[in-house]
């Protein structure tokens, strides 16, 4: 397991080789903190496309000394497409969103894809580090997916558990959420759990341990378990949580930050390359952590 963010960051301390971030439309404040806060930490290098004249003004604005290579590229796509064009070359291994509108960054890198991972699904997943708690967790897929079917949900359980055994988790424990633990077939939230645990029992998945359908009680703490008298062997230690529709990730992810004082970084898996795309309304720290979490999910 990996208790909490500091964790997370001393497993990334003895490496030897520094990944290079590549920004795309960098001229934004906590986005340039972010990445400063990384390099000054040692977790990365970094290069900052976008526009240079914002930027620049930017970094003067935040009492933030020169060393950055920035590459002037004003329009949002073309700054995007620079970017991946950095990575695809050998000269960055990560992505960043900047100041760019979503639709128009996936885009590009869906366009980049289409050779190397053309069957590539792109999903999400989030870590939250929640005071009490002896171990952070993380939630998929609150961002990407829609309204993700059974087949949809096996390649966000697969990209997320190769990204969770880079980190270290080597047999996380997961659970397939859905309102109870009755298989139902009107709440095919319930069906679908119940299929990805047979092929979680057939091997599918490699080592793991995946129970579904659980209610999220019974996946937080053994006790619920225990008074609902269900046999569990991942109920209060979950890893990994599935949620059945974006909408549950979403909102059970934004109740945590600003109701529960949870500690939030989140990644896009699913590319030949890690992808750092936050909300805007994400912090210079949540920004700064989910760089470390893509450097970790991506094997260092």
């Amino acid at each position: 397991m990996i208790q909490n963010f500091q964790t997370l960051y001393d497993r990334l301390a003895d490496r030897t080789k520094k990944p290079v971030v590549a920004v795309a439309a960098a001229q934004e404040k906590d986005v340039i903190k972010s990445v400063t806060d990384a390099v000054a930490a040692g977790l990365v290098n970094a290069v900052l496309v976008g526009d240079k004249k914002k930027i620049e003004d930017l970094m003067k604005s935040g009492s933030i000394a020169p060393g950055f290579s920035i590459i002037d590229e004003p329009e949002e796509d073309k700054a995007t497409a620079t970017a991946i064009s950095l990575i695809k070359s050998g000269q960055a291994d990560i992505l960043m969103k900047g100041l760019v509108n979503s639709s128009v960054f996936l885009r590009a890198v869906l366009a980049a894809e289409k050779n190397e991972k053309a069957d590539a699904v792109f999903s999400h997943m989030a870590g939250f580090e929640l005071p009490g708690r002896d171990r952070m967790m993380f939630f998929t897929d609150g961002g990407m997916i829609i309204a993700p079917d059974i087949t949809m949900k096996r390649r966000i359980l697969e990209n997320a558990i190769g990204t969770l055994r880079s980190m270290g988790i080597e047999r996380p424990k997961i659970a397939a959420l859905a309102a109870n633990e009755q298989v139902n077939p009107k709440m095919p939230a319930t069906t679908d759990a119940d299929a990805l645990t047979k092929l979680a029992e057939d091997g599918v998945f490699g080592p793991c341990i995946l129970e579904g359908p659980m209610s999220m009680d019974v996946a937080l703490s053994r006790e619920a378990a225990e008074k609902k008298g269900i046999t569990s062997r991942i109920s209060g230690e979950v890893d990994l949580f599935l949620m059945p529709s974006i909408e549950a990730g979403n909102i059970v992810a934004k109740a945590m930050v600003y109701c529960g004082n949870a500690r939030m970084a989140g990644i896009v898996l699913g590319a030949s390359f890690p992808i750092v795309m936050t909300s805007r309304a994400e912090s210079a720290q949540g920004k700064m952590d989910s760089i470390a979490m893509a450097c970790l999910g991506s094997g260092g």
